[in-house]
């Protein structure tokens, strides 16, 4: 679950950034574009690749990218419902996954004896 996860997340970060920046790429053609020396604008060959690339980067900024989470929480969710199921199978022989209980423990006091005989004093 842990993988999938970061990966999911890393997934998702790229094609979300990646559909906005092929996005941004075919708007800054609106303003014109610097390449190599020579500056370019909308109608341009550089424009029309760029609206190609955008073509892959809306779905990605728009669909691919939030699915994600979706897959992310589904492959959790599935994952936390199949782990009791797989756990149940690793009971051996002569154990149970059934914690015992607690007994009581009753305590005895045994009375206490002098450890010897009183002394007796004389008097002179």
């Amino acid at each position: 679950m842990a993988g999938v996860t970061v990966s999911g997340v890393m997934w998702a970060i790229f094609q979300s950034n990646a559909g906005g920046a092929w996005d941004n790429a075919k708007k800054s053609f609106e303003k014109g574009v610097e390449i190599d020396g020579k500056m370019y604008y909308k109608g341009s060959d550089p424009h029309k690749a760029a609206v190609t690339g955008d073509t892959v980067g809306d779905p990605f900024k728009d669909t691919s990218g939030p699915s994600m989470n979706i897959l992310i929480k589904l492959t959790c969710l599935v994952g936390l419902v199949i782990a009791p199921i797989l756990g149940g199978h690793t009971i051996e022989e002569g154990h149970s996954n059934v914690v015992p209980q607690k007994q009581e423990q009753q305590m005895t006091v045994a009375p206490v004896q002098p450890a010897a005989a009183p002394i007796e004093m004389k008097k002179d």
